[in-house]
């Protein structure tokens, strides 16, 4: 998160990254809200605030085969940070609840997982 409010979610396989920018103030200092942000290899990465969707990438970048950093980084998960920002980049953000399912968002969703929303 940038401090104008914007959320930035990347996410990246061995050939290909998906990379979405949430509108500015998106995510409100100070306040509690619901974030979700959701990836899949064929529908791209979503991101939900408040159980409204914000912002959405169903494309992906190719990853030049020569990008040794990303190919020996494929279970690797950064919250909060950025592996390659320069400076780093970091955020504060005190964590109420959180769940990580290796699963489609509309699965997850069809068991009660996650509450209805857009």
């Amino acid at each position: 998160m940038s401090r104008d409010g914007h959320l930035r979610a990347t996410f990246s396989k061995p050939s290909e990254t998906w990379r979405v920018v949430t509108e500015r103030r998106s995510i409100v200092s100070d306040t509690w809200q619901y974030i979700e942000v959701s990836w899949h290899p064929e529908k791209g990465v979503y991101v939900h605030i408040d159980k409204q969707w914000r912002a959405s990438d169903q494309s992906y970048t190719n990853v030049s085969e020569s990008d040794v950093r990303i190919q020996n980084q494929t279970s690797t998960v950064y919250l909060g940070s950025s592996d390659s920002a320069t400076p780093p980049q970091y955020f504060h953000v005190l964590v109420d609840e959180l769940g990580i399912w290796f699963a489609d968002r509309d699965h997850v969703k069809a068991f009660g997982f996650l509450e209805d929303g857009e």
